[in-house]
């Protein structure tokens, strides 16, 4: 899956400028976080991991 394919999705899902994929291939996301009730940004995964693009599939 391309950067540009998980930037569609997540801007689909969570909205403009609630996500960020840094140089190292970090995706965070801001949104609810996990096991909690508050928003905020977290991680959601890295560029290239086949867990994480699962659940990118999941979203779209």
């Amino acid at each position: 899956m391309t950067t540009a394919q998980i930037r569609k999705i997540l801007r689909q899902h969570f909205g403009a400028r609630h996500y960020r994929i840094t140089s190292g291939g970090e995706i965070h996301v801001y949104g609810r976080m996990p096991n909690t009730n508050q928003d905020g940004w977290y991680l959601f995964g890295y560029v290239g991991n086949t867990e994480t693009e699962a659940r990118i599939d999941d979203l779209a």
